[in-house]
C-alpha cells in the first residue's frame, strides 16, 4: 500500500515539518535494519512494541483479541469435519451411486466459492428474505457465552463449508483405498459388523493423511478468519490485522505474522507426532 504510517496518521496536507517530527518520535527516520534490529531486540525480551497508531501494549491487545480469532477457528474446523467426514465416507461406501455424485459436486461447488462472497451473498440474502442481521453487539465468551456463540454460529458455518468439502474429497479417496484392501475384506470374511469393519479397521488406517490436510487446513482457516471477522465484525485477530494494514502500523502486521507462523509451525509439529500415535508402524528417527 502506498504512504506510510505518519501520512496514514497525519494525512496528505500536513505540513512537513509536523511530519518529520512524528517519523523521529515513532523512529521511523531510522534505517530499516536499525528498526528491524530494535524490534528483534525487544523481541527477546519478550516485547512485542507498541503500536505506532494508539501506543497501545501489542502484547496485551493480542491476548484480548487471540481467545476470540482461536475459538472462531475452532468451531470453522469443527463444522467442516463433523460434515466432511460422515459425508466422505458415506460417499465411498455408495461409490457411483447419487449419493457419490452429488456430494462430490456440492464439494466441488464450496471449493470454487469464495468464503467472503459467500458471507456477504448470506447477510443479503437472510436480510432481505427472513428480516436476519447478525448482532451488532459484540460479547465475549465470559461476558454472555450465549451471545457469543449466536454470533460465532453463522461465520463458523460459512468458514466451514469450503473446510468440510476439501475433507469429503480426501475422505472418499483415502477410503475407497481402504476398502480395497485385503485386511478389510479378511475382517468382513470374518464375520464382524458392516459398522465395526469401516471404522475401526477403515477410518482408522485412513486417519493418518487426515491428520496431515487437518494441519494444512489451519492455515487456510487464519486466512478465512480474516475476511470472515471482517464481515462480521468480530474484534479478533483478522480483523485487527486489517486496521494495523490500513494504517500502516508496522508493528503490529510483523507481531501478528510472527504469532500466526509460529502457531502454524507448532500445529505441524503435532501433527507430525499425532502420526506416530495414530499408526504404530511410524517411529521417528527409525
Amino acid at each position: 500500500m502506498p504512504g506510510s504510517a505518519v501520512e496514514a496518521m497525519v494525512g496528505t496536507q500536513g505540513y512537513a515539518e509536523d511530519i518529520e517530527q512524528l517519523r523521529s518520535e515513532l523512529g521511523l527516520d531510522q534505517p530499516w535494519y536499525t528498526q528491524f534490529m530494535d524490534w528483534a531486540l525487544d523481541l527477546v525480551r519478550g516485547d512485542l512494541g507498541e503500536s505506532l497508531y494508539s501506543g497501545d501494549s501489542i502484547s496485551s491487545e493480542l491476548l484480548r483479541r487471540l481467545p476470540t480469532t482461536a475459538l472462531l477457528g475452532a468451531l470453522i474446523l469443527l463444522v467442516g469435519w463433523a460434515i466432511g467426514v460422515p459425508l466422505g465416507i458415506f460417499a465411498a461406501v455408495q461409490q457411483g451411486r447419487v449419493i457419490d455424485e452429488v456430494s462430490r459436486t456440492i464439494s466441488v461447488l464450496f471449493l470454487a466459492i469464495p468464503s467472503f462472497w459467500l458471507a456477504t451473498m448470506f447477510l443479503v440474502f437472510a436480510s432481505v428474505w427472513f428480516d436476519y442481521a447478525p448482532p451488532l453487539r459484540f460479547a465475549s465468551f465470559s461476558a454472555d457465552p450465549v451471545l457469543h456463540l449466536k454470533i460465532m454460529l453463522w461465520p463458523a458455518i460459512i468458514g466451514g463449508l469450503p473446510v468440510s468439502a476439501a475433507v469429503v474429497r480426501v475422505t472418499r479417496t483415502l477410503m475407497l483405498e481402504v476398502l480395497r484392501q485385503d485386511y478389510m475384506r479378511t475382517a468382513r470374511a470374518k464375520g464382524l459388523a458392516s459398522r465395526v469393519v469401516l471404522f475401526r479397521h477403515g477410518l482408522q488406517n485412513a486417519a493418518p493423511p487426515l491428520v496431515t490436510i487437518l494441519g494444512l487446513q489451519v492455515a487456510t482457516v487464519v486466512t478465512g478468519a480474516v475476511i470472515l471477522e471482517q464481515i462480521f465484525a468480530i474484534p479478533g485477530m483478522g480483523r485487527y490485522t486489517i486496521e494495523a494494514a490500513m494504517r500502516r502500523d508496522y508493528p503490529v502486521v510483523q507481531a501478528i505474522l510472527l504469532l500466526s507462523a509460529t502457531s502454524l509451525l507448532v500445529i505441524n509439529l503435532i501433527v507430525d507426532i499425532l502420526y506416530g500415535v495414530l499408526d504404530p508402524r511410524i517411529r521417528v528417527g527409525a
